[in-house]
């Protein structure tokens, strides 16, 4: 499974955006999704038969939500502005606090 792949599809379930009948003709990597399925991160009924692989009302499992939280591409707390201006703010208020004792 590719982890872009992955990502991708877990997106589209926690958006509610997959097609309820998940199969060849739905454009999405079906070995990801059974993959997906199999591990417990997207909850389908299976309706695979010997024409193909096919899945029916897929939905995101909150292990698929941890998995996604865990490994989506989030900005870190330190990269926003506003956050810096604050936390330079902060350590300029407690300098001038130092000296003003001193």
């Amino acid at each position: 499974m590719n982890k872009e792949d992955v990502i991708s599809i877990l997106k589209l379930a926690q958006d509610q955006k997959l097609p309820d009948n998940i199969n060849s003709d739905s454009g999405l990597n079906l070995d990801c999704v059974k993959g997906l399925v199999e591990s417990g991160y997207i909850q389908a009924i299976d309706i695979s038969s010997k024409s193909g692989v096919g899945f029916m009302e897929p939905k995101i499992t909150l292990a698929g939500v941890e998995y996604l939280e865990a490994n989506s591409t989030k900005v870190k707390w330190f990269h926003s502005f506003p956050n810096r201006i604050a936390v330079i703010s902060l350590i300029v208020a407690v300098i001038g606090l130092w000296f003003a004792v001193k």
